[in-house]
């Protein structure tokens, strides 16, 4: 399985990897704006900014593409195997399928 680079955020549940690629984290809905999408954006640019992490598919989605480019996908960081989509549920509510 290949490694891929967070190298920016979009929002409270979409980062960018590899400068080329975004991704909207499966399973969890954080706010748009306001305070709780803050704290979730600060938690990102905090942990895990710049690490390498694994891109699995969601098994209740497929490759799923939304908002025209980001691709759904589960996001597991190398170093710990820690789900970004689990550390998330702290600032938003999980998606059911």
């Amino acid at each position: 399985m290949s490694t891929v680079t967070v190298t920016g955020i979009i929002d409270g549940d979409s980062i960018r990897v590899d400068n080329c690629m975004n991704v909207r984290v499966a399973n969890v809905n954080v706010p748009s704006s306001g305070p709780t999408a803050k704290l979730a954006i600060q938690y990102i640019v905090r942990y895990w900014l710049g690490e390498k992490v694994v891109l699995k598919n969601d098994p209740n989605q497929g490759d799923k593409v939304v908002h025209g480019d980001e691709h759904v996908k589960q996001v597991i960081r190398v170093r710990d195997g820690v789900s970004l989509g689990v550390e998330l549920l702290q600032y938003g509510q999980k998606l059911l399928f």
